[in-house]
């Protein structure tokens, strides 16, 4: 019989460490997991995969081997996959899942390398914000013309925006995106208020060529919204310096690094802290925000019942990463998962294991300028993120995916790196 499922494993942050190979196949991927042995009479393990939206079909493992590594080939590396795994013994009797990790096999803002076509498309024309606007929207629309290219049967298949600070030439947004081709609004909190900036586009074909950069427009921003103690937070959803929402004795306006605010539904108030091991760090700006006001670059849309809490944080040093902890007045439930909001892949869900404190009031997450959990897609000392919770729609069951060719003896293969996301 099966004693307890799996010890407790690696804390790492947001997103669970799995070592990573690709194939050279530029539309699969390739990973490797592995996992902490569970206690008892272990015959072996399941690994079951999902993606996004859909559910474990607990009938038809991903991988059955004895071994606790494994790697998987194949993988569509447009999606993001997650995957767990269960112990079973000679009786059949199968454990519970162990906790959930998640695999995206490439980063939405990387680059095509430039292939062969010798023409590019035509130099785009940066529309609006037009040049010298004043006074624009904290979350523009930015708009091009539409595509052209010189070859006959080219046609649009990327574009890539770029947004910079106009005082010290700093690159604030960079996103390269199949959805967003002519038109796109900057996300939240990306711009400051009353600040001056300029943007450019790039359009690109499906061979991968790109067009030179469009002529830049300059355009300075109006300024935030009213917040008179200038702490960051609108004073719309400023709560009372007296709570104690990481509940540690002391009232939380006493606390420099704490950054409170009220969600726009649901009652929720909603505290944050930022930490990193090696550099200065500030949480500059935080609000909640509606999830209807989002652009959201694909069709999946999780119900997020407080809506999304949004944060900008500067640090001294570009690249490094941040722990974040969000402290949360009401419990959430603990069926509700954690999603993150990237401006090119939409909502991705990561699930509950790991990364709520047992009191249910705690979660914690690990950014990385310029990399995961940062949606300005640049490193440049500025993490940009907004995410949230909730419940996913109805969801599908997963298919059975590619088989994984064994990275350890014995048994019928390899295995799978699960690792929690939270220390609670």
């Amino acid at each position: 019989m099966i004693q307890r499922l799996f010890s407790v494993l690696t804390v790492i942050g947001l997103f669970a460490f799995m070592t990573l190979t690709f194939t050279a196949d530029a539309d699969a991927a390739q990973v490797s997991l592995a996992w902490d042995g569970a206690a008892g009479s272990v015959s072996g393990y399941r690994l079951f995969t999902r993606t996004q939206a859909q559910t474990y079909d607990y009938a038809s493992p991903t991988w059955d081997g004895t071994t606790n590594t494994c790697t998987l080939d194949g993988l569509d590396e447009s999606a993001i996959h997650y995957f767990v795994v269960r112990a079973y013994d000679s009786q059949g009797n199968e454990s519970t899942d162990s906790n959930e990790v998640m695999f995206r096999a490439s980063s939405p803002a990387s680059i095509p390398a430039q292939t062969s076509d010798p023409v590019p498309p035509d130099l785009p024309t940066a529309l609006t914000p037009a040049g010298n606007a004043q006074g624009v929207a904290l979350e523009p629309e930015l708009v091009t013309s539409p595509f052209k290219d010189p070859t006959a049967g080219d046609y649009h298949t990327n574009t890539r925006w770029q947004v910079f600070r106009s005082d010290d030439d700093v690159l604030v947004f960079d996103l390269y995106s199949n959805i967003y081709l002519t038109r796109l609004s900057v996300p939240p909190l990306v711009l400051d208020g009353g600040g001056a900036y300029y943007w450019t586009a790039q359009h690109y074909n499906q061979a991968g060529a790109g067009s030179p950069p469009a002529s830049s427009l300059t355009f300075s921003t109006a300024d935030r919204a009213a917040d008179a103690d200038a702490d960051g937070v609108p004073d719309s959803q400023e709560i009372a310096a007296e709570t104690d929402l990481d509940r540690d004795g002391r009232s939380d306006g006493e606390q420099a690094d704490m950054i409170r605010f009220l969600s726009v539904s649901g009652d929720q108030k909603i505290g944050l802290q930022a930490s990193a091991a090696s550099a200065t760090v500030r949480l500059e700006a935080a609000q909640s925000v509606d999830a209807s006001t989002v652009s959201n670059p694909k069709a999946f849309q999780p119900s997020l019942p407080v809506g999304l809490y949004n944060f900008k944080i500067t640090l001294d040093q570009p690249g490094e990463s941040v722990m974040v902890k969000i402290h949360f007045s009401n419990q959430v439930n603990e069926q509700n998962h954690f999603y993150m909001f990237d401006p090119a892949m939409g909502y991705i869900d990561f699930g509950t294991a790991g990364l709520i404190a047992p009191d249910g009031q705690t979660a914690a997450f690990t950014f990385q300028d310029g990399g995961e959990g940062d949606m300005d897609g640049v490193e440049n000392g500025i993490i940009v993120s907004l995410g949230g919770y909730g419940s996913t729609p109805p969801p599908q069951t997963a298919p059975a995916v590619a088989s994984g060719s064994a990275s350890g003896g014995g048994g019928g293969g390899g295995g799978c790196f699960i690792s929690t996301l939270l220390n609670p």
